[in-house]
């Protein structure tokens, strides 16, 4: 199942050149899953620089095509929602319920952040939490989806 995965660095799959592997195993059955072989510092810099490059590509996007983006990144995972769901509960020890729910939130997150792309003007928005405001800066939203992958288990 790990050998298709790796660094996903400038748009593309590549091995890490770490020089060692990393186990994932499966905490429920002690179970070896696979193995992927860890990042350099190099891969780190590529990583980074990669991601610099795109976000000032990505800002001059137009609202309608960052849309547009997110949209089909949402679309896709819903394609995949089974098996990353098996991925993720295998990986975590996590029900397969609850699995699968962390990955439709993700889903979800995509959808919402596909929406709020078009109006990148800047806006207060009421907040779910009852007393808590959200301040968001005009062109400060064009970040957040590089940063949905280090907050949900987008695997």
């Amino acid at each position: 199942m790990y050998k298709e995965f790796g660094q996903f660095i400038n748009g593309r799959w590549r091995e890490g050149r770490g020089g060692y592997p990393i186990v994932v195993t499966d905490p429920g059955r002690d179970e070896k899953l696979g193995e992927i072989t860890s990042a350099s510092e190099q891969d780190t810099l590529d990583a980074i620089a990669s991601a610099e490059q795109a976000f000032s590509l990505w800002k001059q996007t137009p609202a309608w095509e960052r849309a547009e983006t997110l949209h089909r990144v949402a679309q896709e995972m819903e394609k995949a929602r089974e098996r990353a769901a098996t991925m993720i509960s295998r990986e975590s020890g996590k029900p397969l319920g609850q699995a699968s729910r962390e990955w439709t939130l993700s889903i979800d997150q995509f959808t919402w952040y596909a929406e709020e792309s078009r109006r990148i003007y800047g806006r207060i928005v009421e907040s779910r939490v009852a007393g808590v405001v959200v301040k968001f800066p005009m062109n400060r939203l064009a970040w957040l989806p590089l940063l949905l992958r280090g907050i949900f288990p987008l695997s």
